[in-house]
């Protein structure tokens, strides 16, 4: 049974991550050769003020410019 674990900076809708699930399933059903039913996604949302790259937090890059 394939557990797939997505790591994503919080800020998407709840659409938005229903068709992410969707789409991993889909790949890994194909590319795996194992039933839908096996396919576990698990989405982690990640605080942006908790995600760090660069220098600096996700959540100061998507903070508007003065």
């Amino acid at each position: 049974m394939p557990i797939i674990n997505v790591n994503l900076a919080q800020g998407h809708t709840a659409e938005q991550l229903q068709n992410l699930m969707a789409g991993i399933s889909r790949v890994a059903v194909e590319s795996l050769a194992v039933p839908e039913s096996a396919i576990r996604v698990l989405v982690h949302e990640v605080d942006p003020a908790m995600w760090f790259s660069g220098g600096q937090t996700l959540e100061d890059k998507r903070r508007p410019k003065e």
